[in-house]
């Protein structure tokens, strides 16, 4: 994981964050990779206040600053169905009725770059889901 994202992250959160929970309590979470077919492609680094995610933001491979994402209150979720890899897996196997089927989830993309998605395979089936928060469906 990149350390040097991570710290980027917590400095750059104050003069970022825009709701006022976010800026008293809003606190740096664990780094992900995001991946495509050639590799590392960048790093995704959530905010959350409490368990709910508040924001999030993104790094190229090389760790430049690509952007910085905040939720409005009404419609954050828990930071679980953003992070967890048991949580998104689970949602990805109910979505199709398939439990314990899923393979390991991989933050990547659907199609554009800007469209951060948790794909998980079902490598029985040859099928993939992608999981955004609280959204899920079938890949293309």
């Amino acid at each position: 994981m990149s350390e040097v994202v991570r710290v980027e992250a917590q400095r750059l959160l104050p003069g970022l964050a825009m709701a006022d929970d976010v800026k008293r309590e809003g606190r740096v979470e664990r780094v992900i990779p995001i991946v495509d077919p050639n590799g590392l492609h960048g790093w995704f680094v959530p905010v959350a206040v409490g368990s709910s995610i508040t924001g999030f933001f993104r790094f190229l491979a090389n760790d430049t600053l690509l952007g910085y994402s905040e939720f409005p209150p009404s419609a954050r979720t828990p930071l679980s169905a953003w992070t967890d890899v048991e949580t998104i897996r689970g949602r990805a196997e109910a979505f199709l009725k398939r439990p314990g089927k899923g393979g390991t989830p991989q933050l990547t993309y659907d199609g554009a770059p800007s469209r951060i998605a948790w794909r998980v395979p079902f490598p029985e089936s040859g099928q993939a889901v992608f999981v955004v928060g609280d959204t899920v469906y079938k890949a293309r």
